[in-house]
């Protein structure tokens, strides 16, 4: 037997299966997205047991999206950012609803709880989060587009999830500097890179938010510490820079303390700003893409002036 629904644009079918194992056999309640493709990305949440150490997708490793909802589950992901974003709070909340289901993306979208399902109100619950956990990759999509609107800007590239390979690109003009968000790979995160050719090569410069990890993907830049003059930007932030007079403007400073980026890397010709993450918060993003265009121009009045 087997229960076709349509929730919210989404066609989702449940029905029970049997994996037999020697003289024992154990009947699954599973619920599938049967409208979507398989994602080209791993995640699986599921509660926590002690089998829950072992990954099931092939690849995937544990990791953090930091929603406390989901304190008593494990999640296990291709590629950590996607994961993050993917599982928005109002997904998590959906899936601490419809215990213990494990909800996952892989060869294909699926729900499944190891038990013939006899409740009701729970099938149901469970059929709308699958609808919900089905539906964000095509709202994540969405959403860049809507970013590329808030910024008045140009989808170049449309965004394509793909663990540890996400692509996309959109450009902003911002005070005749044309500046792009594109994305890149530390580790095994995908995070979101503002760049920008410098309109005067002035000296190399990082400027490196305290306490982040060295990003392995990236070159590896000199040691030492700049700043001075202004205490909230100098506690979160070190300058490692030869010439003080390419230390940010305060516009440029307030612009970097709004997006917090865990770093920015300028060299000669071109200015990099990397944000944790697939960032796709307005405001957010739009601090950092007029934190970079400053930064490209730079301040003819030298330094926390």
């Amino acid at each position: 037997m087997a229960i076709r629904a349509r929730v919210n644009g989404v066609h989702v079918c449940a029905d029970s299966y049997v994996v037999s194992s020697g003289q024992s056999s154990n009947t699954w309640t599973r619920i599938v997205a049967t409208n979507r493709d398989a994602p080209e990305v791993r995640i699986e949440v599921r509660e926590r047991s002690l089998l829950t150490s072992v990954g099931r997708l092939l690849g995937a490793q544990d990791v953090d999206v930091s929603r406390p909802e989901l304190s008593e589950h494990v999640i296990k992901a291709g590629d950590e950012s996607i994961a993050r974003a993917w599982i928005s709070p109002s997904v998590a909340r959906a899936i601490v609803a419809c215990a213990p289901y494990t909800f996952s993306c892989g060869d294909k979208l699926s729900v499944v709880r190891a038990a013939l399902e006899d409740d009701a109100d729970r099938l149901a619950r469970t059929a709308r989060a699958t609808a919900a956990f089905a539906a964000r990759g095509d709202e994540i999509v969405a959403a860049w587009s809507s970013l590329a609107s808030a910024l008045s800007g140009v989808v170049e590239e449309p965004l394509v999830l793909v663990d540890r390979a996400v692509q996309g690109k959109i450009t902003v003009l911002r005070s005749s500097v044309e500046v792009s968000i594109e994305f890149a790979l530390d580790d095994a995160r995908t995070i979101t890179t503002i760049r920008s050719r410098r309109t005067k090569h002035d000296d190399e410069f990082t400027i490196e938010r305290a306490a982040v990890r060295r990003l392995s993907a990236l070159p590896h830049e000199r040691g030492g510490a700049g700043g001075g003059g202004d205490p909230a930007f100098d506690s979160a932030y070190t300058l490692d820079m030869a010439d003080t007079t390419s230390a940010p403007s305060a516009e440029a400073r307030d612009k970097l303390l709004a997006c917090m980026p865990m770093k920015v890397i300028a060299h000669r010709e071109h200015l990099t700003l990397l944000l944790e993450g697939l960032e796709l918060d307005h405001e957010r993003v739009r601090n950092a893409v007029d934190a970079v265009a400053l930064l490209a121009i730079g301040s003819p009045d030298g330094p926390y002036r």
